[in-house]
């Protein structure tokens, strides 16, 4: 088995069967290639049913498991314990997948075997069916970095967004890695992505959009400001903080989660949430400048000296 697809399912009812029609009608010559695993999380509307029609017709490369209400990241850890691919990949059930794109996937997988193969994204949105193609990277680094095996190091400063359908991972490396999704928070993607990359040694970036992302309304932090939002914003700085201690030893390593907590206080101030964030969590100015001055250096650390040893290998392939 290459590939399993887990799709976690929710309340989801006017959504999941396209999701399904996009992925189970695209198998063909690959279903001996492809597993589907639903996980239904206790849904109360009719999206387990519409699963269920699925999961009787290809019972054969089809899971359908049921769990009670535990959330988003226990539905994809359980998704993840039942997977029998070499590769993963999760799908949200009120998005959906390109057409023909299991055939490209497949044929990248083959040809790379990396531990992440990271695409670009397809973002709709529900209200005017506007689509959006974002990249993977930010646009002026397009033009190198695709298609090359990177480590962490070389992405820290480029990459953007890191919602998990974006990726596709080699199942052992999350295995031996241990990385499955902390369970209750928000922002559960950027807090798992992390470690991921940080874990990660060879990184594919695919110049290809197989993910349909549907905006069915804005859950950013630029436009929320739930109280809970926020302070899993900094829960998951904490997190970064105690894997830090028990899994680095060397600055540049320690660097790379600075580098992250530095990102997530920087959208906090940048949007004017530190007030919110200060009378609703109380949370301490001073632990804000601390690690608004570690990830200055984290930044300046990976931006400039890894663009120096950059340059040096550009000015080496001209010669």
């Amino acid at each position: 088995m290459l590939l399993s697809i887990i799709i976690p399912i929710y309340n989801v009812e006017k959504y999941i069967d396209g999701t399904l029609r996009s992925i189970y009608s695209q198998l063909g010559n690959h279903i001996s290639d492809i597993e589907i695993i639903m996980v239904n999380d206790d849904s109360s509307d009719q999206s387990a049913a519409i699963a269920t029609q699925y999961y009787d017709q290809y019972q054969s490369i089809t899971q359908l498991i049921h769990q009670n209400n535990m959330g988003l990241s226990c539905a994809r850890n359980t998704g993840l314990k039942a997977a029998q691919g070499q590769y993963i990949w999760f799908v949200d059930s009120d998005d959906s997948i390109e057409s023909d794109s299991l055939s490209k996937i497949i044929k990248y997988i083959k040809e790379y075997h990396a531990d992440i193969l990271a695409f670009d994204m397809l973002r709709i949105k529900e209200k005017n069916q506007k689509i959006k193609y974002v990249s993977i990277f930010h646009r002026k680094y397009n033009h190198y970095l695709y298609c090359k095996k990177l480590n962490r190091f070389q992405l820290v400063s480029k990459i953007r967004e890191t919602p998990v359908q974006k990726f596709i991972f080699r199942h052992s490396f999350l295995k031996e890695n241990q990385l499955t999704f902390y369970p209750g928070i928000f922002h559960e993607d950027n807090e798992y992505m992390v470690r991921c990359l940080f874990h990660a040694k060879t990184i594919i970036p695919i110049p290809y959009a197989p993910y349909r992302y549907l905006a069915r309304s804005s859950g950013s932090i630029t436009s929320s400001k739930n109280p809970k939002r926020i302070k899993d914003l900094l829960l998951i700085m904490q997190i970064h903080n105690s894997y830090k201690e028990t899994h680095c030893v060397k600055y540049k390593d320690k660097a790379f989660f600075d580098y992250y907590n530095f990102r997530a206080v920087h959208r906090l101030l940048k949007n004017n949430l530190f007030k919110e964030y200060k009378d609703t969590v109380g949370y301490d100015k001073k632990e804000f400048k601390n690690i608004l001055i570690k990830g200055l250096r984290a930044s300046a650390h990976f931006v400039l000296w890894y663009s120096i040893i950059e340059c040096f290998i550009d000015l080496y392939k001209n010669k």
